[in-house]
């Protein structure tokens, strides 16, 4: 009886042994950290473009384009098309994972803008998740390089509130996916203004 207790112990620790260093890894290597020129934690991925940035900016604020370079938006349907025009402060939209509008979905709304600099939006209502959490943020920063040249950051962050230990953690481990979501997304934008943008 000692010696199966003893054995449990032995398991029991190793276990506990490996949630830790398993939970060391994700947090050391996580893409949730902190970048150049913020004072913030997020999750983002910057990409140059052959074009210039009033029509890449053009382009990230036409929620119909969404169909054509999101790896993981079916399509966006804007809510409150009377009151707020696409792209523009105020803003509502809707984005599905399925074209059958089944399954994951979540709402945002556009909070500021500035011209050819930057689009902000928040995520809430979100459907369908494994995980989820509040006060999200999403962002749109444009860098012109020249007449001809821009680079596009990408970014989701939590804003107006500091996340507790658990929703870091779960920002942490889903920070891989969502950084392979954003490369993706940013090729095929890249891809789409420098070959076919109409």
């Amino acid at each position: 009886m000692a010696r199966q207790f003893k054995w449990f112990k032995l398991i029991g620790f190793t276990l506990i042994g490996i949630l830790i260093v398993g939970i060391l890894i994700i947090k050391i290597f996580s893409p949730y950290k902190k970048h150049l020129a913020q004072q913030y934690k997020s999750i983002s991925n910057t990409i140059k473009i052959n074009v210039p940035i009033d029509s890449a900016f053009a382009f990230m604020g036409n929620s119909q384009m969404a169909a054509r370079w999101s790896v993981y938006i079916n399509h966006i349907t804007v809510l409150n098309v009377s009151e707020a025009k696409d792209g523009e402060p105020g803003c509502k939209r809707r984005c599905f994972y399925n074209a059958n509008e089944r399954g994951i979905r979540w709402d945002e709304t556009i909070l500021e803008v500035i011209l050819n600099k930057k689009r902000q939006l928040s995520i809430y209502n979100m459907q369908g998740f494994p995980m989820m959490a509040n006060n999200l943020v999403t962002e749109q920063f444009f860098e012109k390089i020249d007449e001809t040249h821009c680079r596009l950051t990408l970014s989701v962050f939590f804003k107006d509130k500091e996340p507790g230990f658990i929703e870091t953690f779960k920002t942490e481990l889903a920070s891989f996916r969502i950084l392979q979501i954003f490369k993706g997304n940013m090729s095929n934008i890249k891809h789409i203004l420098e070959t076919n943008p109409k």
